[in-house]
C-alpha cells in the first residue's frame, strides 16, 4: 500500500520573520465580525474545507526540519478549525478565544470561534501572521464569505484546487516572497535603496511609560468612533493637505504624550508594500508589509497642527528615501547567504523591536463582507498581542466607522490603562 506523500510549501522570509518574533508577540491577527442573527455551522465547515483547498497553507504545519523551513500538508478540515460557545457574556468569552495562541507546529494555522448569545452569533477569528499581513486576512475572509454564500443556494458548489508543491508552484504559492516588490525598480534604484541605512538606534529608544505586563494574560481592547466623527477627520486632513494616516498618527504621538509620562515618542509605522508591485494580480497570500519611523524630534508644538505638519513632514520624506523597502531587502540577501540557522540566531540578537508602534489595517469593505442573508453589523481586525513593554495600536475602517484596538499581555490595570488611552485617542482626533 502506498504512502500517500505530504506535499510542502516553501516558507518565505516574512513567515520566517514573524516566527522569529514569537518572544515580542504572539504572531497572530484577529478578525471579529457580529451577525444579526446565527450563522449555520455546518456550513461554515464545509466552507473552511472549500478554502483549504484554494489556500492550503490554512491547514499545514510548520516545519523547521532540514537545510529551510516549510510548510506541509496536514489533513486538517472544518471540524479542526471550528468551534462554537453558548455564551451568557460575550465581552468575556471574547477575550478568552482571542488570547490563545494558534501551534504552528501542530495546529491548523486559522481558528475561528463562534459565540453564540440568545440573539446573535460573533465570529473570532485568529489567523498565523506568518502566513499573511492584514490585507492578505482581509482576501481570505471575503473569501470565505463568498464560498459561504455560495454554499447558501448551490450544496455542490466546488473550488478549483490549488495543490502546488515546494518545486512546482501554483497560483498562491509563486508569489509569496518580497522579491516581488522590488522588480518595479531598475538597477540604480535598488541600489539606492539598499544604500539607504535603517536606522535601528531609533527603535531602541527609551521610554517612561509604566505597563506591568504579564506574560500568561493576554487581551484586546477596542473601541469605535461614530461615521459623524470620521467624516470630520476626514474633512480636517483633505483642509489641510494631510493624509487620514497622518491625522491617526499625530493624535497617537499627541496621545502617548499627554498621559504616559513620556518623552515625544518615536512610532513604527507599518507600510503595505503592495503600492510598489505592477502586475497587482501577481500578488500572492503573503506578507506584503514593511515599517518607517515616525520620529518629530523632542517637541510636539503648541497645537494639533503644528504636530501634524511635523508628521507630515517627516512621514513624506521616509517615504522619499524608500526606507521601508531598505530592510526587506537586506534580509533576503542575507538570508539567502546564512544557512538558516544562524540566520535565526542573528535576527533573535538584533532584538530591535521598537516600545511603539501603530498599524492602520485599513477598510472592511462591506459589499464584499457578506455571508448569505445574515446580516454583519459590524467588523475590526486588530494585530498581534504584544509582550511588555511592546504596544501597537492597531485601527480598521468598516461602514466608515473606525475601530481602534491594542492588543496586549497585560494585568487588569494594564487593561484599564490602555482602554483609558484609545478613550483619550479619540478625544485627541480633530
Amino acid at each position: 500500500m502506498k504512502t500517500q506523500i505530504k506535499r510542502r510549501y516553501r516558507a518565505e522570509i516574512w513567515d520566517i520573520m514573524q516566527y522569529i518574533f514569537a518572544n515580542s508577540m504572539d504572531h497572530q491577527i484577529h478578525f471579529l465580525i457580529k451577525f444579526d442573527s446565527f450563522i449555520a455551522i455546518d456550513r461554515l465547515k464545509k466552507t473552511l474545507n472549500l478554502l483549504i483547498n484554494e489556500f492550503p497553507l490554512i491547514g499545514c504545519k510548520f516545519s523547521e526540519r532540514g537545510s529551510h523551513p516549510f510548510w506541509e500538508e496536514a489533513g486538517f478540515t472544518g471540524e479542526d478549525i471550528v468551534f462554537m460557545k453558548k455564551t451568557q457574556n460575550r465581552n468575556e468569552d471574547i477575550q478568552k478565544v482571542f488570547g490563545p495562541k494558534i501551534d504552528e507546529f501542530s495546529e491548523p494555522q486559522l481558528r475561528i470561534h463562534i459565540i453564540r448569545t440568545q440573539k446573535e452569533d460573533t465570529l473570532c477569528i485568529n489567523i498565523n501572521h506568518m502566513l499573511c499581513d492584514g490585507e492578505g486576512y482581509r482576501d481570505i475572509i471575503y473569501r470565505l464569505s463568498s464560498i459561504y454564500s455560495q454554499l447558501e443556494t448551490e450544496l455542490g458548489y466546488k473550488v478549483s484546487s490549488n495543490i502546488a508543491g515546494i518545486d512546482k508552484v501554483g497560483i498562491d504559492m509563486r508569489c509569496r516572497n518580497t522579491w516581488q516588490v522590488l522588480q518595479a525598480f531598475n538597477m540604480k534604484d535598488k541600489l539606492r535603496i539598499l544604500s539607504n541605512r535603517y536606522d535601528l538606534k531609533r527603535n531602541k529608544m527609551t521610554t517612561a511609560y509604566e505597563l506591568e505586563g504579564d506574560a500568561n494574560a493576554p487581551f484586546l481592547v477596542s473601541h469605535t468612533i461614530t461615521q459623524a466623527k470620521f467624516k470630520m477627520i476626514k474633512i480636517y486632513a483633505k483642509s489641510k493637505g494631510a493624509s487620514i494616516n497622518d491625522v491617526l498618527l499625530t493624535a497617537y504621538i499627541r496621545t502617548l504624550f499627554k498621559n504616559l509620562n513620556m518623552q515625544v515618542p518615536a512610532i513604527q509605522c507599518v507600510v503595505n508594500l503592495r503600492k510598489y508591485i505592477t502586475k497587482k494580480e501577481s500578488v500572492g497570500f503573503c506578507n506584503l508589509t514593511s515599517t518607517l519611523m515616525c520620529d518629530i524630534g523632542d517637541h510636539i508644538g503648541t497645537n494639533f497642527e503644528d504636530t501634524l505638519k511635523m508628521v507630515k513632514k517627516v512621514m513624506d520624506e521616509e517615504k522619499g528615501k524608500l526606507n521601508c523597502l531598505n530592510l526587506i531587502m537586506k534580509l533576503e540577501i542575507v538570508f539567502r547567504i546564512l544557512p538558516y540557522k544562524i540566520f535565526k540566531r542573528k535576527v533573535m540578537e538584533s532584538n530591535c523591536f521598537p516600545p511603539l508602534a501603530m498599524s492602520n489595517i485599513g477598510i472592511i469593505d462591506k459589499e464584499r463582507l457578506v455571508f448569505g442573508k445574515i446580516k454583519v453589523t459590524n467588523a475590526f481586525i486588530s494585530g498581534s498581542i504584544k509582550y511588555c513593554p511592546l504596544i501597537q495600536l492597531s485601527l480598521s475602517t468598516f461602514d466608515d466607522r473606525i475601530t481602534f484596538s491594542f492588543g496586549f499581555h497585560g494585568t487588569s490595570a494594564d487593561n484599564e490603562k490602555l482602554t483609558k488611552l484609545l478613550c483619550e485617542f479619540e478625544k485627541e482626533l480633530p
